[in-house]
């Protein structure tokens, strides 16, 4: 018995290791050729956005081992069925040594992942302006080349890329529009609404309306730290103000407190739009919203728009509202902020301002080309 024992489990493993060789090599080399191919951006995205193989990794690398694991462990079953017939009283102990290798090829397949993926979050969607030569430091091309701004990234917002990019890309070249062209906000908070405005032949074209999916406080300007106010008013975003790193997904600062803010007396900190779906005086959109919001931004300022306008109003600045509102302590606050918003309405591009003691004041009915916007002339230091 032993005898016979030892031949079926020479046959049994001489049979079973040839099968995990073979399955080895077969499910592993697809792995292999993404893990060392460089995988690029298509040319129509031609601001400068690359992605490499890791990134490429990230969102096939999953379903791919689901997929080998998942037809290795149906091959496996059919192997050891057929060990089954020998009827051998030994088979119990082959059988258990024959689920632990299955285990151990799960496994390496699964650290494969892990390793080949370790390093993704530390790297560039966008390149990095190159280190000027030591040698050139003085020169004016390498201090202009070293001033450009850096645009940090995150598996957050890589996934934006990965999930989004092509979508976008493809829902905006049917409007005429691409991803870069210059990105303008407006959010009413009485609606919960956001709408993000692209450039495009003849200004700025409504490209989505998006709900705001929380906003805390009432109607009115934030005033201080800890009021749980949501501001109103003129704001930009900058590349240095974009995060992400947030704890809500994707985020970027809406640099509150502005000029005017300042001027009365207002404090405050890190008012964002980000993703989630809670408010601490903030614009909570969703991580799935947040990801096209954030994308477009970033893409934008990439491109060359140096700040993205965001303006913030209580509700739709119609004279019906306002009247609607005519007892509130913020009516004449408010009625300053109409001129800006009727301005941006008409012309499709956004007003230049000028700060007044009681509010903002629009400072001429010209579209603004090369010139300050209502947000950018507020948020100046």
């Amino acid at each position: 018995m032993r005898a016979t024992h030892g031949l079926w489990e020479r046959i049994y493993f001489r049979g079973y290791g040839r099968f995990c060789l073979f399955s080895l090599f077969k499910y592993t080399k697809l792995w292999l050729v993404l893990s060392t191919t460089e995988i690029e951006f298509p040319t129509n995205n031609a601001f400068g956005v690359k992605r490499s193989s890791k990134d490429r990794r990230l969102c096939a690398n999953m379903a791919f081992l689901s997929s080998c694991a998942t037809r290795l462990a149906a091959e496996s079953v059919q192997h050891a069925a057929k060990a089954r017939l020998h009827k051998d009283r030994q088979f119990g102990r082959l059988f258990r040594m024959h689920r632990f290798l299955l285990q151990a090829v799960i496994a390496t397949f699964s650290c494969a992942l892990f390793v080949a993926d370790a390093t993704a979050d530390d790297e560039w969607v966008f390149a990095p302006a190159p280190a000027p030569d030591a040698n050139a430091m003085g020169s004016a091309d390498a201090k202009a080349i070293w001033a450009q701004p850096q645009f940090r990234s995150s598996a957050s917002s890589k996934s934006a890329w990965i999930n989004q990019g092509d979508w976008l890309f493809d829902r905006l070249s049917n409007r005429g529009l691409r991803i870069g062209d210059p990105v303008h906000i407006r959010i009413f908070k009485q609606s919960r609404q956001l709408e993000l405005y692209l450039q495009g032949r003849e200004g700025f074209e409504l490209y989505r309306t998006y709900p705001i999916c929380d906003v805390s406080g009432m109607l009115g300007p934030k005033r201080f730290e800890g009021d749980l106010q949501a501001p109103e008013g003129f704001y930009t975003v900058v590349p240095e103000r974009l995060h992400p790193h947030s704890d809500f997904h994707l985020a970027f600062n809406l640099g509150y407190p502005n000029e005017f803010d300042r001027s009365m007396g207002r404090t405050g900190s890190n008012i964002m739009i980000h993703g989630g779906c809670a408010s601490n005086g903030c614009f909570a959109m969703t991580d799935y919203y947040m990801e096209q919001i954030y994308l477009l931004a970033e893409a934008a300022l990439k491109n060359g728009q140096h700040e993205i306008g965001v303006e913030i109003y209580p509700f739709r600045m119609t004279e019906e509202n306002l009247t609607a509102h005519a007892a509130s302590r913020w009516i004449e606050f408010w009625r300053s902020l109409k001129p800006v918003h009727d301005h941006f309405a008409g012309s499709g591009y956004p007003a230049r301002i000028t700060i007044q003691p009681d509010g903002y004041r629009l400072a001429d009915s010209e579209r603004g080309n090369g010139q300050p916007s209502a947000a950018q002339a507020a948020s100046a230091p």
